[in-house]
């Protein structure tokens, strides 16, 4: 397999698990995908997408 399609399939499975915890709300799984140094620039930018959505939810919980 070529480097690019094993980068392909890394950052696949990062997103698929980055969906998961953001469904679930868990910014401290999200957090340690940003860690990994093995998945790209888009998929770090689409975990931090995520991560601040999840703070928009939750300050919105403290206000109501």
């Amino acid at each position: 397999m070529k480097d690019h399609e094993l980068q392909v399939i890394k950052d696949y499975a990062a997103l698929t698990y980055a969906n998961k915890c953001a469904i679930e709300l868990d910014v401290n799984k999200l957090l340690a995908i940003l860690k990994d140094d093995r998945i790209s620039q888009i998929v770090r930018d689409t975990v931090l997408i995520y991560v601040s959505h999840i703070n928009i939810i939750n300050e919105t919980e403290d206000y109501e």
